[in-house]
């Protein structure tokens, strides 16, 4: 008989970027692998719920759908117009009350080997330790982001009382899980001082047979509306506060003198519309791409720039980094020196380094790229790619080490 495995996520296919795209992927390459594969979530909502809008009439109440021969049962949630603190807790609280609806109605039938839980949101985590309790099975618990932290970094919860509560349930949460997964060493460094048990390596992927370089630049260019001696410095990604978006305004507006220069952004996210009121003559917006064009819009770019605010060195590892090593994409990362993502790229050689937060040090490390682009980076951020981050490379490892427990992880 298969192992079955529920999913449990309010982010999922068909969202194409963040958790959405990693869930969806995660749960086809198990049901490929055998795995009877079940999931509980909510409609897409994210980045923009109005880009979903076949899902309209549905979204008001439960459903059931299948994807790649898994069951996707699908709850209602609040989502805001406008996000904020409360709403966003609102939101979430929403989809832990509906999920739970719909988890008691599994409950009669037949047990789920394994049990998944991603956060953010961390408290969907109580799902899985709740069916545990109920049918003895495993809980996985997986740590995207550090979401406490993140709201207390950007004080969108202040109240000491509230986050210590918080902290509370998530050791609960992590004390009842029989495994718990990250997505980079540093990442498990932090949870390592909340937990005594051992943190199992599970990164974000990328599909190297998706995403791959593509020689002829120039023409992608004219492809995608733009001149083929325009240097295209591209951000790709979500558009909210963690990445420090001020930073690229500045040095946007600080290079206007170079009229070859296009910073071109692709995203959406809480701080699109900002961005764009702020926005100097050369920089230009694009939506988000469907898969057959994004490989094609990465490659287009003579520069990919990877942002992080400062203080988010240490809480989270950007994703867009992976689809950029897949593509030899020459990437300008923003980081604190000590930081992971700065051990990363600088042990790896597998981009160029400014310093997290300083327009100065980024508008020259873009010059120095754009005038005398190094290549070797390229080829080596297509290896490290094949090599470290290909989907059948981990899912591999994640099935080994996580679902059948015959082997454990070494950190690369």
């Amino acid at each position: 008989m298969n192992k079955r495995i529920l999913l449990i996520s309010p982010n999922f296919s068909p969202e194409a970027t963040g958790i959405g795209k990693f869930n969806g992927e995660l749960i086809a390459a198990l049901a490929e692998k055998g795995f009877e594969c079940s999931v509980i979530t909510t409609y897409p909502y994210y980045p923009e719920q109005n880009d979903f809008i076949s899902y309209n009439a549905k979204r008001y109440w439960f459903s059931k759908e299948s994807f790649s021969s898994a069951i996707i049962y699908r709850c209602p949630q609040y989502v805001p117009k406008h996000s904020t603190a409360i709403k966003r807790i609102f939101q979430e609280l929403t989809f832990l009350f509906t999920a739970f609806i719909q988890l008691l109605q599994l409950l009669p039938g037949r047990r789920f080997t394994y049990v998944i839980t991603i956060a953010p949101p961390f408290h969907t985590g109580l799902l899985a330790v709740f069916y545990k309790w109920c049918k003895k099975t495993t809980a996985i618990y997986h740590i995207q982001d550090l979401q406490i932290e993140i709201a207390k970094t950007f004080q969108l919860i202040r109240s000491h009382k509230l986050l210590n509560l918080l902290w509370a349930v998530e050791k609960f949460i992590i004390k009842q899980s029989d495994h718990i997964s990250s997505i980079s060493p540093g990442m498990i460094n932090k949870i390592k001082t909340k937990t005594s048990k051992e943190i199992y390596y599970f990164p974000n992927w990328v599909n190297t047979s998706i995403f791959f370089p593509i020689a002829d630049k120039e023409k992608l260019k004219t492809n995608f509306g733009f001149n083929t001696g325009d240097k295209i410095v591209l951000y790709a990604g979500a558009i909210a506060e963690k990445q420090g978006i001020d930073i690229l305004l500045s040095v946007a507006k600080q290079m206007e003198c170079y009229k070859y220069i296009r910073f071109v952004i692709c995203g959406a996210g809480t701080q699109l519309n900002r961005l764009k009121a702020g926005a100097s003559d050369n920089m230009f917006f694009l939506p988000i791409q469907p898969l057959n064009t994004f490989n094609e819009l990465l490659n287009m770019a003579d520069l990919h720039l990877v942002l992080q605010r400062e203080e988010m060195n240490h809480l989270v590892l950007p994703s867009k980094l992976t689809a950029i090593l897949a593509v030899g994409g020459l990437a300008v990362v923003t980081a604190t020196e000590g930081s992971e993502l700065h051990t990363m790229i600088s042990n790896h050689s597998i981009g160029m380094l400014a310093d997290a937060g300083s327009v100065t040090s980024l508008h020259k490390v873009i010059l120095e790229a754009l005038q005398y682009p190094d290549t070797e980076i390229a080829k080596r951020a297509r290896r490290f790619a094949e090599s470290n981050l290909s989907t059948n490379h981990i899912i591999n490892n994640f099935c080994t080490d996580l679902l059948n427990t015959t082997a454990k992880t070494v950190l690369a």
